[in-house]
């Protein structure tokens, strides 16, 4: 396997530039409010938003327009170089494997709510996404329709013809808007991971678009933008990323963080003491965020968030949430879906 890791900040966030091909599609939409459209619009491509404020509109965008396929028609509304450096540095590369890493290392840049690996997978090589919050379909949609059709777009003539396009949840009733965004590719459901699959040997392939000169110009100006990107980041936010990235599969653990930072438990608990937390703090609300954004993603149930968070078994995971809110899992599902209700309500006036 490889992977790119960087450091993380504590919320993660997106740039505007990820917003604009949905305001393009909702242009003009009766119930989308004109105003709170034009305000994001408005905004300059590199700000960064906070990744739950970003999914919070995408939902409330979803409800508002009925469009089971909205992410698919955002994706197809993105132009070429919206991605900018990130974009260019991957196009420039020499090969296809290249491009890929490339796209892996610095997507922080526009997007750090997501994180991408190269991995392989029998004769497959698989560009792998995941996420940071709980993703609405709409929103994985974007993020491989995004991915796919900039590709396919910059180097067509380069991509293997067989390839495809892996999606972990379950197919939907109509898929021709798919078969639009990701023409030449075997659309698959219900697979183990979600991402871009080419054949193995398919990554040794040259890109038509590859300039080592200019590639190498722009992986400095990336290096440096992640650079800033990262300045302000505390110990205790990196130790947080780390715990988020192996809240699923065990690796979240004080004993794994130490090590993978080179250092002893020991050393990694008084670092965490000296910048005012503990790794139980850091790591109980830590899962205590992430169980109330899955929940109020609605698409889990209590047993599958269990097992997303790291917890052995339900009654754990119901234990642990009654402890930190002093209610259920699902009181507060039913708490929050009232509450977005009376939001929806108060927002139709503007619509009008």
């Amino acid at each position: 396997m490889i992977s790119t890791e960087t450091p993380r900040p504590p919320e993660p966030h997106i740039t505007a530039r990820l917003l604009r091909p949905f305001l393009t599609v909702l242009r003009g939409h009766p119930n989308v409010p004109e105003r709170l459209r034009a305000h994001y619009e408005s905004m300059d491509p590199d700000r960064r938003v906070a990744a739950s404020t970003a999914m919070a509109l995408l939902r409330a965008a979803e409800d508002l327009t009925g469009d089971p396929d909205l992410g698919l028609r955002a994706a197809m509304a993105t132009d070429l170089g919206d991605y900018a450096v990130v974009e260019y540095a991957a196009v420039s590369c020499g090969t296809l494997g290249e491009a890929l890493e490339a796209t892996a290392r610095y997507i922080d840049l526009i997007n750090d709510a997501v994180k991408y690996s190269l991995e392989y997978r029998g004769h497959w090589a698989v560009l792998k996404i995941s996420s940071r919050l709980p993703f609405s379909r709409a929103a994985l949609d974007f993020q491989l329709g995004t991915l796919y059709r900039v590709g396919l777009n910059w180097i067509d003539a380069d991509l293997p013809p067989e390839r495809q396009v892996w999606f972990g949840y379950a197919p939907p009733g109509d898929r021709s808007t798919y078969a639009t965004v990701f023409r030449g590719a075997h659309v698959r459901f219900n697979t183990a991971c979600t991402g871009l699959a080419w054949p193995a040997a398919a990554l040794k392939a040259p890109l038509r678009t590859a300039d080592p000169k200019l590639n190498a110009v722009l992986r400095r100006h990336a290096e440096r933008l992640m650079a800033d990107l990262n300045r302000h980041e505390t110990f205790h936010d990196r130790v947080r990323g780390m715990i988020i990235d192996g809240l699923a599969d065990g690796t979240g653990t004080a004993d794994a963080i130490a090590a993978r930072l080179h250092m002893s438990r020991r050393t990694l608990l008084r670092k965490l003491e000296r910048e005012g937390t503990t790794f139980k703090e850091l790591a109980d609300n830590t899962r205590r965020q992430f169980a109330m954004r899955y929940l109020e993603a609605g698409e889990l149930d209590a047993s599958e968030i269990a097992t997303m968070l790291g917890f052995a078994q339900p009654s754990a995971f119901h234990r642990a949430f009654r402890r930190w809110t002093g209610t259920t899992p699902l009181a507060y599902r039913r708490a929050f879906v009232a509450r977005q209700g009376n939001i929806r309500r108060a927002l139709q006036p503007l619509a009008s």
